[in-house]
Parts: structure tokens; C-alpha cells; sequence
């Protein structure tokens, strides 16, 4: 009798093991998505590859609108897409008003994504990084100039220079009559970028250097 009960007890197991495992693989089915269907339901502005860690990543920048109180706003998203052999399944998304401007990835230790997007006459600059196996945003900044992407120490890491203010033109003789006023240095620290000094816009590139 209690041989019986434990051969019900093992088939009822089993059972349940098949049944989790099979609904775990309709919902990775159902999250899964093709190039062609991700075009289909688009309306799209850029897109990119991201290939990191062994992984690639899918990129796209769609653009949107959302209706407040029966005003459609516009909007932008960037969706990021894991590519598992031909399909892509989405694990992360970031939204803004601003327009985009361009994504490149950064010559940096980590490989880490920049995107600019502008607004008005404001640049602003996110920079995405995978961390853990998950997309995380480490940098979040801002200027009326576009960012420098530069090793001024000489280790092999780039620092993001972002500065204060801007150039101001006569528009009669041409010339320069204003320059911009202070950099901000920004250092990877393996997880996101530190702000690590502040320093006037005209030292900038020796703020780092070491003396000789």
C-alpha cells in the first residue's frame, strides 16, 4: 500500500515539474519577438547593436505620443532588446520628451552606451551601462555643448567632460566675446560615472595630468 501512495506521490511531482516548466516556456515564448514585429508595431528613429559581454543587445529609439487632457504630447523611448538567436526579447526601456540627437558606444573599460537627445537649446546626455545582466543608467547630465570623451589621466578609462556655459559670437566682427565658464569630470567607478572634480573650462584637459 505504501509503495502505491508513493508512486501516485512521484507521478503527481513530476507532474507539476512538467507543467511549470512548460508554462515558464509559453511565457518566454509570448515575451519573445522578431526584427520584423518590432518594426511592424514602430513608428522608428535610430537603432543600433550593442554588443557586450558576449551579448548582443538591440537598440531602438521609437517615437510616441500620449494624450493629457486631449493634448497628444510627444515623447521618445529607447527600448533595449536581447537578441537570443533570431528573436529579441525586451528587458529595459527609458523614456523622454526631448528629441534625439545620437548613440555611440564608449571606447571605455566597460563598453558603456551614450545617447544625447536635445531640447530647446540644452543638450542632455544619458549613459547606459549593463551591470549584473541588467541595463542601469549611470550617467545623467546636461550643457549647452556636447560632451568630451577623453583619457586625460592616460589609465586607459575615459572621463565624460561636461561644460558650463557656452560660446558667445559678436555678430559683426565674428569673434568669440564669451567663453564658456566650468567643466564637470565625470570617472567610471565600475558601477556608474562619479562626478570628481570641478574645474574651470580652460584647464580642463590638464585638470587630471600628473605633475612631472
Amino acid at each position: 500500500m505504501n509503495y502505491y501512495k508513493l508512486k501516485i506521490i512521484i507521478v503527481l511531482l513530476l507532474y507539476i515539474l512538467l507543467s511549470i516548466f512548460s508554462i515558464g516556456r509559453a511565457e518566454n515564448i509570448k515575451e519573445s519577438t522578431t526584427l520584423f514585429e518590432i518594426f511592424e508595431k514602430n513608428t522608428i528613429l535610430a537603432m543600433n547593436y550593442w554588443n557586450i559581454n558576449d551579448e548582443t543587445f538591440l537598440c531602438l529609439v521609437t517615437f510616441h505620443t500620449r494624450k493629457e487632457e486631449n493634448i497628444n504630447i510627444p515623447y521618445r523611448r529607447l527600448t533595449f532588446y536581447k537578441k537570443i538567436n533570431k528573436n529579441f526579447i525586451k528587458i529595459h526601456e527609458f523614456e523622454t520628451a526631448d528629441n534625439f540627437l545620437s548613440m555611440y558606444f564608449l571606447s571605455d573599460y566597460n563598453g558603456n552606451l551614450m545617447t544625447i537627445w536635445i531640447s530647446g537649446s540644452a543638450y542632455h546626455f544619458y549613459v547606459f551601462s549593463l551591470i549584473d545582466k541588467k541595463i542601469k543608467l549611470v550617467l545623467e547630465s546636461g550643457s549647452k555643448l556636447t560632451p568630451e570623451i577623453v583619457d586625460i589621466d592616460n589609465d586607459g578609462k575615459y572621463e565624460i567632460l561636461v561644460t558650463d556655459g557656452a560660446f558667445l559670437i559678436d555678430s559683426d566682427t565674428k569673434k568669440v566675446i564669451s567663453y564658456p565658464e566650468s567643466t564637470n569630470i565625470y570617472k567610471w567607478d565600475g558601477k556608474s560615472y562619479k562626478l570628481i572634480q570641478i574645474v574651470h573650462w580652460k584647464n580642463r584637459l590638464n585638470a587630471l595630468k600628473a605633475e612631472e
